[in-house]
C-alpha cells in the first residue's frame, strides 16, 4: 500500500539518488534526511505541508494531505489550515499532468464548503476573520483548479 512506503522508499521509487547529502548548515536538508524514515502516516501535519511546499513527491503527499483532511479541514503545524494553504502553493503545471489527484482535492474542497466534513468539536476561529479567510483560501484553490 502506498501509505505504507518510507519516505525513503519512496524518494528511491521516484529516481531520487539513494545517498542523501546532507548539509548541516541547511535546516531543510535536515530535515528532509530525519523524514526518510518515516511513513506518510508517521509524519506530522507541518512535514506533510512543508513537503508540498518544496513540490517533493506530490503523488504520494498529496493523497495522505487529502485523508488528513476529510479527518480534518483545518489540520496543520504551525497554524489552523496550513495543510490547505498548502496545496495552493502547488505549481498549475503538476494540476494540469495529474487530474486524478485534482478531483480528489476538488471533492474535498467541495465537501468542506458544504459542511459534509465536520470541523473537530473543540475547534475556535482564532481570530476575527480567521474563518473568512479559510473559505476565501478554499475558493482561490477551487478556482484555480477548476480553470485548468
Amino acid at each position: 500500500m502506498k501509505r505504507d512506503k518510507t519516505m525513503g522508499e519512496i524518494r528511491s521509487e521516484e529516481g531520487y539518488a539513494e545517498n542523501t547529502v546532507v548539509y548541516m548548515n541547511s535546516s531543510l536538508s535536515i530535515w528532509y534526511n530525519k523524514i526518510l524514515s518515516k511513513s506518510l502516516p508517521e509524519l506530522a501535519d507541518g512535514d506533510v505541508a512543508k513537503l508540498i511546499r518544496q513540490e517533493l513527491h506530490l503523488n504520494y503527499v498529496i493523497d495522505e494531505a487529502v485523508s488528513r483532511l476529510w479527518e480534518n479541514p483545518v489540520s496543520g503545524e504551525k497554524y489552523d489550515g496550513e495543510l490547505i494553504n498548502s496545496l495552493n502553493e502547488i505549481d498549475d503545471s503538476f494540476w494540469l499532468n495529474h487530474s486524478d489527484i485534482k478531483n480528489k482535492v476538488a471533492e474535498l474542497i467541495d465537501a468542506i464548503k458544504s459542511s459534509e466534513i465536520d470541523f473537530p468539536d473543540d475547534f475556535e476561529w482564532l481570530y476575527d476573520g480567521a474563518e473568512e479567510e479559510y473559505f476565501e483560501t478554499l475558493e482561490i484553490l477551487l478556482r484555480k483548479l477548476s480553470t485548468l
